[in-house]
């Protein structure tokens, strides 16, 4: 029997952490997303449990394909590792069987969605990353975090094809 994959991609900020759950065979099926403002670990785990409900329903994998940054500031960049390791924690604990969890660099990811060989400025990443939100999913109002969380999760499933 075919596993189903469920995909939770998340693009995590110290300030806005975007979320998005890929689902089905191929994880192509857009099952939500969002935006937190200045998460939290109770906010955090509401979407790791929801996960779990998701997996539950299905003979399903879970995956949680997070954006591992790094900031001049020292101070930022602890933060936001304490932002990934947040969700990793939730995702095992509410799950209570093993995730795989893997963390790309932004040029890891953005590798595998932007195909051609020239470089992008960040502001043309940005439009970029909207317009192929709303070419795959017909979305148009998404936050820039929860558009990128989509994109972590897509570029996950084709790492993952690929290797």
């Amino acid at each position: 029997m075919t596993r189903s994959r469920l995909v939770l991609g998340v693009d995590a900020s110290v300030r806005h952490t975007g979320w998005a759950l890929l689902e089905g065979l191929e994880a192509d099926d857009l099952n939500d997303y969002g935006t937190i403002e200045r998460q939290t670990v109770p906010q955090v785990f509401a979407n790791a449990m929801a996960c779990k409900a998701n997996a539950d329903d299905l003979n399903t994998t879970i995956e949680l394909a997070i954006e591992e940054a790094f900031a001049v500031n020292v101070k930022i960049t602890k933060a936001l590792v304490r932002a990934a390791t947040a969700w990793e924690v939730c995702i095992e604990i509410a799950n209570r069987k093993p995730v795989t969890i893997s963390r790309y660099y932004p040029s890891q990811w953005r590798a595998h969605i932007w195909c051609s060989k020239g470089r992008i400025t960040s502001d043309e990443w940005k439009q970029y990353a909207f317009e192929e939100v709303k070419r795959l999913y017909g979305i148009t109002d998404i936050s820039e975090h929860a558009a990128e969380a989509i994109l972590i999760a897509r570029a996950h499933l084709i790492a993952t094809k690929e290797g």
